[in-house]
């Protein structure tokens, strides 16, 4: 662990980032506010850091105190599990051991994480001890016997320095006996380091081997102490579950020859140095032990360089100590005494330390690449951060190898030739300090440590910036919510300040029009509000309503700005209430109040009509309201506030606008709350100044408005009037339909003729009147259900029109209300309105009283959601529909099983069994009526469809049989007819008695089979000549007649297997062979895509010494034409293996032709012109040809003479059929 004095890196790029932004708030934000965030920042920044460093300190204190305590209670605890009491002694001293150093650590206060701890190991005596009693570096007095392991390490020692703290394991705990490396006491060594470090046990561990050791041993002893090695790290990194860095130290270098003499002249500095290689790569890098002997080169030539230096040196120059670096590569006089001139022996000696030095690399090698390189099983290998050559002491004679092995003497026979100063040490110091210390942080868990490291730096890199993030975004937020409680507040009152004229805000949601359309107003509400964020009119209103019911808070950043006086606001409420006021309602309720004394409604337009009477009850609901208000009461009154307030809007508007205006439900939502929830209007609605006067007399808007109400009233006289007379015009009509119809119902016949002549027009007249009653009702559309209670409602509508419209005005006042001044004023003119409208109403009433209870029994009362006289007239009209539907037969009907049949007769019956379903007025009468007209046509579908059936299917059979040609759709288009009229056939039963008629069906069905297989077979028999019948020498087909055959018999086979064609089982048979017959050499001839295939014509040489072969030797030129394209003219005496002249299709002419001479046209004979197509197909049919098994290859010749010599002979040629099959033997052609 890193001393607590020390901050990393990282930390301090966080504190310094945190220290920016505290700056950089300064400047980002305005004012105060910029020094209250970067004071704020800096604040939690310390509180935070030091609450941390503190809880770390005491973390740390606490958990080494527990550590501490638990190993002594273990070190003291007697062992349980060995027996022997020599082991359990050993094994008593380690402990002791070990708590002798923990005693050091807790009696001057030390965390034992303070310092590095490392472990040294090796052989004994291979100078572990004294590299370190003799490294020069710092220990401090008093904490250790400095004389300890001398006589050699018991088990363990500690070594402490100011720098780290080193524990010398004896090397008999490794190297000890046989399997000691399992001993008790390592194991327990492992333990109590586990213990006592858990998280990091050890920081790295020296691994010693000493010269004398890799020279004299065998190569069996250095594989047993390698091994030996490997196994005790892998022990060591299992129990300790780290890794860690490994420094090889090759001991007792002095014996090495030459390494005296070299280093003896050095100065002090200089043997502080470290001596060796260090491994420059990643620490994940695997470790390659072929490399070894590289390193090893590269310190061997330094020491060559250094080396010509010293053999140049002369007896007057200086000490070879006078050069104080000594890998440098050129030698520096200085000033030191001069040396006494080197004897010849110093001189041998110098000169052969470089390859004394070499000849260590293959011992070490072999010790490397078993320790540090991983095998499948081992652990991770830890990190071999070096090779580091040293020497402690001077002891001993040099160990020559050479000549050792020249003499034939043992190394420990050769005579020592001079004493040295034994108590110098070599290449130590730097290697603890400036190597082995500075790298005590590369101990790690991680199997990857590029990795880790990466990881670490991105959690302590992400940690300070997401901290700095946090304090500015935290401190942002803040500013931002100052923000939007104050600074963008106060751009709504300064908004809410300006823009007053004669006591009223703009801009208003309504405007009025430009000159004579002054009363023309439009809508404004999405007219902007200049402020920061440009709302709206409607969203000011309620973004200032959001800012008031959410309070005024401030972030507690800033509430120290709060504490020091920097303001507050007042009166928000009151404000919200008066813009609201005197920027929305007061401007509609005066505008309507003008418009209301100004403007008259237009009498033709209803909604116009409507639009004043609803301002009106609203100005009127207003004075209502003002006179009833009682203490605690306020825009609800009892009922729905928010529905009242869109109400008041909705009405204002539309009436303003002449439009139909659906208002802002968040405009209604401030209304609602404002007088519903804001303490400053709670209870004060509605306030006083709406008041237009308290009396009819001096509310001129009311009074005007009222006079004008009463023309509208007029305007719905007329309406009820005109449905007056549609009610009278529906009675008239019913009255005709109803003698009409019982006339129909009595008559003898009952025929839909009669129906349609008589009934018909006056059931039309009936449906007008009921439509135009239902179209234009006044009481809206489908109430016509009694005529009686129509001109009960049309005289309550005369009358009540007033009465409906004081209702709404006092609904909301609630109960004892007072009806007193202007409401009792508007109540008593409202009343009077209706009192003479409903007169004429009784009186038509009245006047057909006598028959409107009937046409209501009879006519008008709904059965099944309609009429009864239409209920009655779909029972008329669906039997004379099966009366007058048509019987037909139609192609699409065969095939069908009787389908559209047996579903006129399920249609027929549902019917009839319907009628039962009808209980109205004259039910007997019109079931009799009905089910006769149905049975009828019941009775003449069963006659007329199977006889009508016969007919088509015979007429369809006729003309499947009159063709001239046949191809294979004819043929699938006969079968799928044959298949049709088959089912049929087969569900016959369901027709009962008419199925004998379907006798002559039958009998045509097998005719008509039959002709369509003997025309098939004759059309194909008329369309086959050549080359299909080889010896038809008339009849030649060309490529397309064989392409469309090729075709035909492709798919007729298949057709054929199809059940329908069985039934006439000779004629399938016949026309199957017949097919079979042709395709035998239809295949042959054409691909699968009916194609002509091809063919290639080669060339059989005669056998030597032949008739034939002296005939070709006369003409041993040949050329090979097909279809007009001739070949080259080829040799062909001199070839032993058939010579191919090409391949062409079968349908091509081909002709044959020989030369004397291939430039001499006169010595041409043609021995097979080509003539006709077919070429091949027409050799066959002369005869000549031989036939190979498969009927692929056919061999023919052609005859040859040579008149002038007397001499004649044959040339074979070998046609070769490239086809899917061979052709078939010629007997077997069709004939």
């Amino acid at each position: 662990m890193e001393d607590d004095a020390r901050v990393s890196g990282p930390v301090k790029v966080g504190m310094g980032a945190v220290g920016l932004g505290a700056v950089a708030s300064f400047f980002v934000f305005p004012g105060k506010v910029g020094i209250i965030v970067g004071v704020s920042i800096l604040v939690l920044f310390l509180l935070c850091f030091g609450g941390y460093y503190l809880w770390r300190r005491y973390q740390a204190k606490s958990q080494s105190k527990r550590f501490t305590s638990a190993l002594e209670a273990q070190t003291s605890a007697a062992p349980k599990s060995i027996s022997d009491p020599n082991k359990r002694a050993a094994l008593d001293k380690l402990r002791q051991k070990f708590q002798t150093g923990l005693t050091q650590f807790k009696s001057r206060d030390k965390d034992i994480y303070k310092l590095p701890w490392y472990i040294i190991i090796g052989e004994p005596g291979s100078g572990k001890s004294e590299a370190i009693r003799h490294s020069g570096i710092d220990f401090p007095p008093g904490l250790q016997d400095e004389m300890q392991g001398s006589g050699g390490t018991v088990n363990m020692d500690w070594w402490f320095t100011n720098r780290g703290i080193i524990l010398d394991t004896a090397g008999s705990m490794i190297f000890g006996e046989a399997g000691s490396g399992d001993a008790p006491e390592w194991k327990e060594f492992l333990r109590l380091l586990k213990k006592t470090r858990p998280h990091c046990p050890v920081n790295g561990l020296f691994l010693v081997l000493s010269v004398e050791s890799l020279i004299k041993d065998s190569a069996d002893t250095i594989a047993r102490k390698s091994s030996k090695l490997a196994q005790q790290l892998d022990l060591i990194q299992r129990a300790l579950d780290v890794r860690f860095p490994v420094y090889l130290l090759v001991t007792k270098c002095d014996l090495l020859i030459g390494f005296r003499e070299f280093f003896d002249s050095n100065d002090p500095d200089f043997q502080y140095q470290m001596f060796g290689w260090s491994n420059p790569d990643p620490l994940d890098s695997h470790f390659r032990p072929d490399l070894v002997e590289t390193h090893l080169k590269s310190v061997a030539e330094r020491l060559r360089r250094r080396r010509m230096a010293l053999l140049r040196e002369t007896a007057t120059a200086g000490r070879l100590g006078d050069t104080q670096h000594f890998f440098a590569s050129s030698y520096q006089l200085g000033g030191a005494p001069a040396a006494a001139p080197r004897k010849l022996d110093e001189v041998d000696s110098l000169f052969a330390l470089p390859e004394s030095v070499m000849r260590l690399a293959p011992r070490l090698r072999r010790y490397l690449e078993t320790v540090f390189v991983a095998g499948e099983w081992s652990a991770k290998p830890v990190f071999l951060r070096g090779i580091y050559f040293t020497s402690s002491m001077r002891e001993g004679k040099a160990l020559d190898e050479a000549i050792a092995l020249a003499t034939g003497l043992g190394l420990d026979q050769l005579p020592e030739e001079r004493s040295w100063e034994k108590n110098r040490a070599f290449f130590l110091r730097d290697l603890f300090l400036e190597k082995v210390f500075r790298e005590s942080g590369l101990v790690t868990r991680a199997t990857n440590t590029l990795k880790m490291l990466r990881s670490r730096q991105l959690l302590i890199f992400g940690t300070a910036g997401a901290a700095l993030l946090l304090l500015l975004g935290f401190a942002t937020y803040g500013y931002f919510g100052l923000k939007k409680s104050v600074l963008n507040e106060s751009g709504y009152w300064q908004a809410g300040a300006a823009n007053w004229k004669q006591g009223e805000w703009s801009p208003g949601i309504v405007r009025p029009g430009e000159g004579a359309d002054v009363f023309r107003f439009g809508y404004s509400g999405t007219n902007i509000v200049e402020v920061a964020d440009n709302p709206t009119v409607l969203e000011f209103h309620s973004r200032l309503k959001k800012k008031i019911e959410g309070g005024f808070s401030v972030p507690f950043i800033f509430k120290p700005a709060v504490w020091i006086g920097m303001g507050e606001v007042k009166n928000r409420d009151d404000a919200q209430r008066v813009l609201f006021e005197r920027g929305v309602l007061t401007p509609l309720i005066g505008a309507s109040r003008r418009k209301m004394i100004e403007v008259a409604p237009r009498n033709d337009d209803p909604a116009s009509l409507r639009r004043h009477r609803d301002a009106l009850l609203s100005l009127v609901q207003i004075e209502a309201e003002l006179a009833n208000r009682k203490p605690g009461e306020g825009l609800s009154g009892g009922t729905n506030g928010m529905e009242r307030a869109g109400k008041y809007l909705n009405t204002f508007v539309s009436y303003l606008t002449d439009s139909e205006f659906k208002g802002d439900t968040n405009l209604t939502s401030v209304f609602a709350w404002t007088y519903l929830t804001n303490k400053a209007g709670l209870n004060k609605w509605a306030p006083v100044y709406f008041s237009g006067g308290d009396r009819l007399s001096n509310n001129i808007a009311i009074r005007t408005g009222l006079q004008r109400f009463r023309d509208a009233n007029r305007t719905n006289e007329v309406r009820v009037q005109k449905e007056l007379a549609n009610v009278n015009q529906l009675v008239t009509a019913l009255l005709r339909f109803r003698d009409s119809e019982s006339a129909w119902l009595s008559s003898a016949g009952n025929s839909c003729v009669a129906l349609t002549a008589d009934v018909v027009p006056a059931k039309a007249a009936v449906d007008d009147a009921w439509n135009e009653l239902s179209k234009n009702s006044y009481f809206g559309p489908g109430t016509t259900t009694n005529l009686n209670a129509r001109y009960r409602l049309l005289e309550d509508a005369a009358q009540g029109a007033a009465r409906t419209s004081m209702n709404e005005i006092t609904s909301g006042l609630g109960v004892g209300a007072q009806m007193s001044g202007i409401i009792a004023e508007v109540s008593s003119a409202l009343t009077s309105f209706g009192q003479e409208a409903a007169q004429a109403v009784r009186t038509n009433r009245a006047a057909a009283s006598n028959v409107v209870a009937e046409l209501d029994l009879n006519f008008v009362t709904p059965a099944r959601a309609v009429p009864l006289y239409q209920a009655r007239w779909a029972l008329y009209t669906n039997a004379c529909a099966l009366r007058d539907a048509q019987v037909g037969v139609s192609e699409a009907v065969i095939g069908n099983q009787w389908r559209d049949f047996l579903d006129r007769l399920a249609s027929a019956d549902q019917f009839v069994a319907g009628l039962t379903n009808y209980t109205g007025p004259f039910a007997p009468t019109v079931a009799t009526v009905c089910d006769g007209i149905a049975g009828a046509a019941v009775k003449e579908l069963k006659a007329r469809f199977v006889a009508d059936y016969v007919k088509e299917a015979a007429r369809q059979l006729t003309r499947t049989t009159e063709r001239s040609t046949w191809t294979i759709g004819d043929i699938t288009n006969s079968r799928s007819l044959f298949e049709r009229i088959q089912r049929d056939l087969d569900a016959r039963e369901k027709l009962g008695g008419e199925a004998a008629q379907l006798e002559a069906v039958k009998s045509k069905l097998a005719q008509t089979r039959r002709a369509v297989l003997t025309g098939t077979a004759a059309y194909i028999n008329g369309r086959i000549g050549f080359p299909v019948r080889l010896k038809d020498t008339v009849a030649v087909m060309n490529p397309g007649d064989l392409k469309a055959l090729s075709g035909l018999l492709a798919n007729l086979a298949q057709e054929l297997g199809n059940p329908i064609w069985q039934a006439d089982a000779d004629a399938v048979r016949k026309l199957k062979d017949d097919s079979a017959s042709y395709a035998s050499v239809v295949s042959a001839l054409v691909d699968k895509d009916g194609n002509p295939v091809e063919w290639e014509l080669a060339f059989i040489p005669p056998e030597v010494n032949s008739d034939d072969h002296r005939m070709i030797t006369v003409y041993p030129y040949a050329q090979v034409s097909f279809g007009g394209e001739r070949t080259a003219w080829k040799d062909v005496s001199h070839e032993s293996k058939a010579i191919s002249f090409g391949t062409n299709g079968v349908q091509q002419k081909v002709e044959i032709a020989f030369r004397k001479f291939a430039d001499d046209a006169k010595s041409q004979v043609t021995p097979l012109p080509g003539q006709s197509d077919w070429g091949l197909l027409h050799v066959i049919q002369a005869g000549n040809c031989t036939r190979s098994e498969d009927g692929r290859t056919w061999r023919f010749k052609v005859r040859l003479e040579d008149k002038t010599q007397s001499l004649a002979g044959f040339a074979v040629f070998e046609a070769r059929l490239l086809a899917r099959m061979g052709l078939p033997k010629v007997e077997d052609w069709p004939k």
